[in-house]
């Protein structure tokens, strides 16, 4: 990660056709965050998507202008570790994190996973709702995980 100008956090939030859920899933961290006493980054990367995604992104940063939302855009899906990777070297945080923009993160969840920043070099939630997840979903992870 960057050293210059560094901040306490980096959330990275990757959408690939995510117009309905990239909003929550931004509100989930906004709600979350001004709890917190640290300094932080949202690094949303729209990675080929051809639902509006992007449109409802630039809404977001737009409405609310005080939360540093930096948007990169992909013309052709890269995919998640590309991705990941790439903006990594860009974040400014002393921790980064991955927060998907398909809402899946419970604000619960997040606030449990950030208690524990600085006790391990990695923090690696596992998911519980797979159940919960679409037949099509449950296999794209299956996949990702392999």
């Amino acid at each position: 990660m960057n050293s210059s100008n560094s901040i306490d956090l980096s959330f990275f939030v990757p959408c690939y056709n995510e117009a309905d859920n990239i909003a929550d899933s931004l509100d989930v961290i906004r709600s979350v965050m001004k709890d917190q006493k640290m300094t932080y980054e949202i690094l949303v990367v729209d990675d080929g998507s051809t639902d509006g995604t992007i449109e409802i992104i630039n809404a977001y940063r737009d409405t609310h202008r005080d939360l540093a939302i930096v948007i990169h855009r992909n013309t052709t899906n890269l995919g998640l570790g590309r991705n990941y990777l790439r903006w990594a070297k860009e974040a400014r945080g002393v921790y980064y994190m991955l927060i998907n923009g398909d809402n899946s993160i419970l604000a619960s969840d997040l606030k449990a996973i950030l208690a524990e920043r600085g006790k391990a070099d990695m923090i690696i939630p596992y998911v519980v709702n797979q159940n919960d997840r679409s037949l099509h979903r449950n296999l794209l992870s299956r996949l990702f995980v392999a």
